[in-house]
């Protein structure tokens, strides 16, 4: 049997692997520890009927120069769909979530051109705000 100090040379050398095995294990367990979760969009009424209300086609004029989701989509639909995607925290402290629909989901207000990219809005703990078609 061959004693670790055999192999390299000195109990202290020994000594000070193990305890960098053990600083490292540690470090590796504290950033694991303190990895965010990523919350759950929670659909709200009146986060979808914020959406609904600015971001559909309507008699609204108020929000006639807001971007619009094409009548064919599922607001909802879309919405859970985000939950793909890993959010970005805003400055005002809510996340948004950028999703390619993968076809045209809406007219861009900024553009004014069709987009397959839609933005849904939430609270930092995940509460729907809102949701629309194009970047945030």
């Amino acid at each position: 049997m061959i004693e670790i100090d055999d192999l390299l040379g000195s109990k202290a050398i020994a000594k000070g692997l193990v305890k960098a095995s053990s600083v490292a294990i540690t470090a590796v367990v504290v950033k694991q520890a303190t990895k965010e979760i990523k919350p759950i969009i929670k659909m709200t009424k009146d986060g979808l009927m914020h959406a609904i209300e600015r971001h559909t086609v309507n008699e609204l004029s108020q929000f006639v120069k807001k971007s619009k989701f094409l009548e064919n989509v599922n607001i909802p639909t879309l919405i859970q769909k985000a939950n793909q995607v890993n959010p970005v925290s805003q400055p005002n402290g809510r996340l948004a979530w950028v999703v390619d629909a993968g076809t045209n989901s809406g007219v861009d207000r900024v553009t004014n051109q069709p987009t397959q990219l839609y933005t849904v809005i939430t609270e930092s703990t995940g509460e729907l705000v809102t949701a629309f078609p194009g970047l945030p």
